[in-house]
């Protein structure tokens, strides 16, 4: 399971990932295959840790090799949550380097420290003015312990909140998007709509990146005409302008641009390199915009021609692709009739999941009848065999993890969460896109433990072994065997 992961992250990153060694160093791809392997492996575990658990109370002989194997489970948590937790920091730090303008290794460093403590004293900052809300109004007491709880609070609450707001979301959205792409023309629609407004935004990042060269080239020509008394301004300028022109094609000249100087008018080391982040930016920002306006333009093309193949006077069921050969009667078949049922079926077998989903949420609230969530009836059925606890597990567990990964997926923050296909996203973008998955396996996980009764909250006679059992004892004198997860969870959250 854990080498078919590897192989659809190592698929999904050539998708992605783009081939200009700026936009996507070859550093990055260890770092971000790294963090996505980690915390979805988190996910992938689940499975056979909730069959283990269940299988091993139904009897005495079952619960043999329960305890060797719950420390197995356990330490292969802990091991890809504290990867996952240094890896965020890493990548963190990755990005920033990647995006620093500075011309050599050690002031890139420099300049990345810098800006991650500006973030981690303002961070600091807001977590001692919660941490002294929660002591004023005696919530904690002033202790060591209490900072611990004020940390996985913060830690928790963040996590958590952004999770249910995904989940929120997609479950709702993610059928309803299927269902509106069995609709043709209303996709046709909604495609050169999108294409109008991406288009919009190509021509203000076009606009920017010809700005930034105009910069570029008058700081040049200052340069040129009066040449700096340190050496490495000189080569430093030589070198944004040769990036500038491998960046993209823009020979226009803006005569009314400024030039790259600080508060007193000269050109220096840190007002370059300033410059070079800029250059960066804009041309992250313009290669992205002109790959969506590429991905609307195939796509208004194919639902167009799709309609015209359905009205066309010679009768003949064939479809006149714009950007191909003309296709075949099975492949005319298959996109006009048979593409949008599938995608009518999936979306009411994907709105049935969502109705699952939320009764499982619905049946976690105090007073509601276990009963209440179908996925904790049928892990818990005493008739379920082991086999079948981990498919059902696999399937119903991967279904919210898919719509969480969807919904992060049409998130747009700044542009830094932009995703596009065709080999066009930045090593930016899908770095943040994988430091929130981090951020967001370990709560789903509980999330959807908790819709079986199993995250270790709600207790309940299911816990319980078989009598004469002693894997689970407790004070109570009950045999509670919990999942390693539960375990887990406890130490590291």
């Amino acid at each position: 399971m854990l080498v078919m992961l590897a192989i659809f992250i190592a698929y999904m990153m050539r998708t992605y990932a783009s081939t200009n060694p700026r936009l996507f160093p070859a550093g990055s791809y260890p770092t971000i295959f790294l963090a996505y392997f980690c915390s979805l492996s988190i996910v992938l575990i689940v499975p056979l840790d909730v069959s283990l658990t269940v299988f091993s109370r139904r009897s005495v002989d079952n619960e043999a090799d329960f305890e060797d194997k719950s420390k197995l489970l356990v330490t292969m948590y802990v091991s890809f949550f504290l990867i996952t937790q240094f890896g965020y920091n890493g990548l963190t730090f990755q990005e920033k380097y990647n995006k620093s303008g500075f011309f050599t290794v050690k002031s890139k460093i420099i300049d990345t420290v810098k800006y991650l403590a500006t973030m981690g004293i303002a961070g600091l900052v807001a977590g001692i003015i919660f941490f002294s809300i929660l002591v004023a109004t005696n919530v904690v007491e002033l202790s060591f312990d209490a900072v611990l709880l004020t940390i996985v609070l913060l830690s928790n609450t963040g996590g958590l909140a952004a999770l249910m707001v995904l989940l929120g979301y997609g479950l709702v959205s993610f059928p309803q998007m299927l269902w509106m792409k069995g609709d043709l023309l209303r996709q046709l629609n909604q495609t050169q709509q999108q294409y109008a407004s991406r288009h919009k935004r190509f021509g203000e990042c076009e606009f920017d990146m010809k700005n930034t060269c105009a910069k570029i080239k008058n700081t040049a020509a200052e340069l040129k005409t009066s040449p700096s008394e340190d050496p490495a301004v000189n080569e430093a300028i030589l070198l944004i302008v040769k990036e500038s022109s491998n960046t993209a094609d823009f020979k226009s000249s803006n005569s009314c641009a400024e030039i790259a100087s600080d508060k007193d008018g000269r050109i220096t080391i840190p007002s370059l390199g300033a410059l070079r982040s800029k250059l960066y930016y804009h041309s992250s920002s313009y290669e992205m915009a002109k790959g969506k306006v590429e991905e609307a333009k195939v796509k208004a093309f194919y639902y167009q021609d799709v309609l015209e193949s359905k009205d066309r006077d010679d009768g003949l069921k064939r479809i006149v692709w714009s950007l191909g050969p003309e296709s075949t009667e099975r492949g005319y078949n298959f996109h006009v009739y048979v593409r949008p049922i599938l995608f009518r079926i999936a979306a009411i077998i994907c709105m049935i999941m969502s109705i699952f989903c939320y009764l499982g949420v619905i049946g976690t609230m105090h007073g509601v009848w276990k009963s209440t969530s179908v996925y904790a009836t049928v892990v818990h059925d005493d008739s379920t065999s082991p086999e079948g606890i981990c498919m059902f597990v696999v399937f119903t567990l991967l279904y919210p993890a898919y719509v969480t990964m969807w919904s992060i997926f049409q998130m747009k923050i700044a542009s830094i969460m932009e995703l596009l296909p065709g080999q066009k996203t930045t090593a930016s973008s899908l770095s943040v896109n994988s430091r929130a998955i981090i951020r967001l396996s370990t709560p789903l996980v509980f999330f959807y433990l908790g819709w079986i009764f199993e995250n270790g909250i709600k207790e309940g006679d299911w816990l319980n072994g078989a009598e004469g059992g002693t894997v689970g004892d407790d004070d109570a004198g009950d045999n509670r065997i919990m999942m390693s997860f539960a375990q887990f969870y406890q130490v590291c959250q």
